[in-house]
């Protein structure tokens, strides 16, 4: 079967194809197979994809690799993870959106996580009327 003609899975390379050094060519049907087990099996629930030393593509179900045992740089270091719920409905193209949560970490690992939190989980953080008002004030 060729899993490059399934839309789900092409959604799904459209969604790291702006990783840097990404080539499609280096996306075999064997790791295609893997994106169209994710999407279609129960018993996975995350997905990790990144370039390895080589600037080949690689997948996991459980993990990617740990940034300080690679070989590269930490501007080179980029991972996307795809996240579903374990045991919910089929994953169908009109919901994929909906269906899947998509994460990415691009360049130096702390850099991004900092980014990610000041611009996405502080501003919820401030938000959020209800906190008790001791933590407001430490707000």
């Amino acid at each position: 079967m060729d899993y490059s003609t399934d839309k789900r899975v092409a959604w799904m390379i459209q969604q790291i194809t702006d990783m840097d050094e990404f080539q499609m060519n280096r996306l075999t049907n064997d790791k295609l197979q893997l994106f169209y087990q994710f999407l279609e099996s129960v018993d996975y629930n995350k997905l990790f994809v990144w370039l390895n030393d080589d600037l080949d593509i690689e997948t996991s179900f459980d993990s990617a690799p740990k940034f300080f045992e690679t070989n590269i740089t930490a501007e080179q270091y980029q991972v996307a993870f795809f996240i579903k719920g374990c045991g919910k409905e089929p994953i169908h193209i009109a919901t994929i959106e909906e269906q899947i949560v998509i994460g990415k970490i691009n360049d130096n690992p702390l850099d991004d996580l900092l980014t990610k939190m000041t611009n996405d989980y502080v501003p919820q953080v401030h938000q959020e009327g209800n906190w008790p008002e001791g933590v407001k004030k430490t707000f």
